[in-house]
């Protein structure tokens, strides 16, 4: 027969033991739960941070044309100003200011908003939403602003040692005295070639007493944004009886334009000055005037013995010299200058972009063409056909 074996009844020892498991058990599965909802709202945070980075790097890149397109000095917040300026006058019916009432420095400001909001789109439509605040707004202007001035910090360091083998290039006996690639202390007018292309067009360099007062600084040789300096003309030289020839035509403007806005390769493909195209008419790229004026402060610059960017330089001023060149090319006093800028545009197209590609920078008039006029004369057959039946 077989014996049964009973089993004993469980101990108060293993009663604890058992709700020690459980309530371990139960603690784990908690903790568990805890560190996933902390891990949760890691990932949240995470995600937030990254979405923030994004936008913040997004504004930044967005503001790396802003000195290239639209204006090398004016702060974004002084465009925007301007803008809304503007607005709350139009508003104020009592207080309506036509658009003659403003100075040349509010116009100018006004027409680089207008490019800031072209080329910055999603600025725009932030700046239409009733919802956004004005903290948000300038953190958006900083975030733009550091785009802009990194741009233009980046390409006045890059050219400073470029500048240096161009000059080798195209003036391979004119000083014994090698420049530094690196260092800029000796550049400007310590330096005899950079003083002659720096030096402006009205004083004789090669004269030793002007020379000495020019870098003297004496009050009869101030070098000024006043004065058109040597190296924008082609050839490096100045008509006293006609003032804008050659002006704004040089090799050394083409190398730089080329550097920043091509490819720094594509600047050693200038060679040297060519004649003048044929007159034609010029579709004006919006505000390309703009870009070629940035080329010459920065070119200025380049060959100046200036460490670091900055407005003045002594007596001059980047941003006087930078508005003189765009009033030249936005202000013209009558149609007979308006033709000639137009011509001296299409000169820069054709030496940058090549003859090739005229069609896209000087569309042809489409309406004169043998094609559209064959269009209306048999438009107007089938008119007078229809009539007499």
């Amino acid at each position: 027969m077989a014996s049964i074996v009973s089993t004993p009844p469980p101990s108060t020892e293993d009663d604890n033991r058992i709700d020690d498991e459980m309530r371990t058990d139960t603690a784990i599965k908690a903790g568990t739960k805890q560190r996933i909802s902390a891990l949760e709202e890691e990932i949240q945070v995470l995600k937030a941070g990254v979405s923030k980075t994004k936008s913040t790097d997004s504004w930044v890149n967005q503001g790396r044309g802003i000195r290239c397109l639209v204006s090398l000095f004016d702060s974004i917040s002084d465009m925007v100003a301007e803008r809304d300026r503007r607005i709350y006058e139009q508003d104020d019916d009592e207080a309506s200011t036509q658009p003659q009432d403003y100075s040349e420095d509010e116009n100018r400001t006004f027409r680089g908003f207008k490019e800031l909001v072209y080329y910055v789109p999603t600025l725009k439509k932030k700046l239409n939403e009733e919802v956004a605040s004005n903290k948000e707004l300038a953190s958006i202007y900083k975030q733009l602003r550091k785009g802009s001035d990194g741009a233009r910090g980046d390409d006045a360091g890059n050219m400073k040692p470029a500048a240096v083998q161009w000059l080798s290039e195209l003036f391979p006996a004119s000083s014994t005295t090698p420049l530094d690639p690196l260092d800029k202390s000796w550049r400007g007018f310590s330096h005899d070639l950079t003083g002659s292309l720096l030096c402006p067009s009205e004083y004789d360099w090669s004269n030793t007493s002007i020379k000495e007062q020019i870098r003297d600084r004496h009050p009869r040789y101030l070098v000024t944004a006043n004065l058109w300096p040597t190296f924008v003309y082609a050839n490096y030289k100045y008509d006293p009886k006609d003032i804008e020839k050659g002006l704004f035509q040089s090799t050394l403007l083409l190398k730089a334009y080329k550097f920043i806005f091509t490819a720094p390769s594509s600047a050693r493909d200038v060679r040297a000055d060519g004649p003048d195209p044929p007159p034609h008419l010029l579709y004006k790229r919006p505000r390309c005037e703009l870009a070629e004026s940035r080329t010459r402060g920065h070119l200025r610059f380049a060959l100046s013995g200036v460490g670091s960017w900055r407005v003045e330089d002594g007596d001059f001023n980047y941003q006087q010299f930078y508005n003189n060149i765009l009033d030249f090319f936005e202000m013209p006093p009558g149609p007979t200058s308006k033709a000639e800028i137009e011509n001296l545009l299409l000169w820069w197209n054709r030496k940058v972009f090549g003859r090739s590609r005229a069609a896209v920078y000087s569309p042809q008039a489409v309406e004169n063409t043998s094609v559209a006029r064959l269009a209306a004369q048999r438009a107007a057959k089938e008119n007078r056909s229809s009539r007499a039946s």
